[in-house]
């Protein structure tokens, strides 16, 4: 029997939810962010941390450290030290500072497109060139072409690979050898790596991510990776994330650079809600993943059934279903908007540039009423294009 109920979802209504800021009138599923409640250990960290009555400047507890070494070695066989590990107010923010204090202006930056769509603004606020080389496509399914990769590294002369892993909005997991492959072609031609590994806890039953350090341990000086409790635990109001590094040169060098970013000062709750959640949310974490599974299965079946101008592409990662509207002859842009119209919010494929003018992006993470509710307005809103 499972602890927690996910079919009882937080109303979050009229309380300036992002995700929610067109009210009840549209149903959304669209930015990246949970419906469910809360983990309650992570609620009761904040009103003990409330109870205070003091809300002033403070330090980052060690445990804020500790409990995520704990967490990632209990869930990937990986213990960081210490030393490898900077706070962040976000993975966004740390790869501004990063792109500030490692890339100079009009240095390439390559990513695998479609990829999340934020990062082409992180690119092009630096003065940087975003440089695109799509995953290859085939039969409904996402693949990495590492020999692409390192021919297009080498032609454009890249300074930087931007990294998804898992991959958003493609929910692609790599693997072990791929990730070595990429860790290789980037060292060897001196390509910054950062891996955004925001997406890692949330992965279906019978699946994993693998983290980029598992790879060949030469590599890792030219690696830096990115994460945060924010997907995993929904907490991204409260902006913690962690940078880490191995080369402990770049590590003092990135504590520096987010100090004089002014990203590396915590807010009063965030480290105590992350500690929280690492400490004390394996099962809720096991079983958010269970529900969201049978959430996209769901729409799997719903649509193979019901709405056969559409196909799904499987996502083992993440909470995010990437469908492929490509017989309906419209872009997915145009094809959101009406969508919107019609009550139903989902993220428009071009955003994320590649392929995606030809797919949308559906966040199941929600009950699995709103999912059912988000299928048939799906399925009437096609029927009447």
């Amino acid at each position: 029997m499972n602890k927690y109920n996910f079919d009882e979802i937080a109303n979050r209504i009229n309380s300036d939810s992002h995700k929610y800021i067109e009210g009840e009138k549209i149903l959304p599923m669209w930015v990246a962010d949970m419906d469910f409640h809360v983990l309650p250990e992570i609620k009761d960290a904040i009103k003990e941390r409330a109870d205070i009555d003091a809300y002033g400047y403070v330090e980052i507890n060690e445990e804020y450290f500790t409990s995520f070494i704990n967490f990632f070695d209990r869930h990937h066989g990986i213990r960081f030290d210490r030393e490898d590990l900077i706070f962040s107010t976000g993975v966004v923010a740390s790869i501004d500072s990063i792109f500030k204090h490692y890339l100079n202006k009009k240095d390439k930056v390559l990513m695998l497109t479609p990829i999340y769509h934020t990062f082409f603004s992180c690119i092009s606020n630096n003065g940087l060139d975003v440089v695109e080389l799509p995953l290859d496509f085939n039969d409904n399914h996402y693949s990495i072409n590492t020999q692409k990769l390192e021919e297009i590294i080498k032609k454009e002369h890249i300074k930087c690979l931007l990294f998804c892993n898992p991959h958003n909005p493609v929910g692609l997991i790599y693997s072990k050898e791929e990730l070595n492959e990429v860790a290789r072609i980037c060292y060897e031609n001196d390509v910054l790596l950062i891996s955004d590994e925001i997406h890692g806890e949330l992965v279906d039953p019978g699946f994993e991510y693998t983290p980029m350090f598992k790879v060949n341990s030469k590599y890792w000086d030219n690696i830096i990776t990115l994460t945060s409790p924010s997907k995993c635990f929904n907490l991204a109001g409260l902006h913690t994330s962690f940078i880490i590094v191995k080369n402990q040169i770049k590590a003092q060098e990135l504590q520096s650079f987010v100090y004089q970013d002014d990203i590396g000062e915590p807010n009063y709750f965030g480290p105590y809600a992350s500690i929280a959640a690492y400490s004390k949310g394996d099962e809720w974490l096991k079983e958010v993943n269970a529900y969201i599974a049978t959430n996209k299965e769901y729409v799997y079946k719903y649509i193979k059934e019901n709405i056969p101008q559409l196909s799904v592409v499987t996502t083992p990662a993440t909470y995010l279903m990437w469908i492929n509207i490509d017989d309906l002859c419209i872009n997915s842009g145009e094809f959101t908007k009406k969508l919107k119209e019609a009550g139903l919010w989902v993220s428009p494929g071009t955003q994320f540039r590649g392929n995606g003018e030809k797919f949308i992006r559906l966040n199941v993470a929600t009950s699995l009423t709103n999912v059912m509710e988000a299928c048939n307005l799906l399925d009437t809103f096609i029927k009447n294009l």
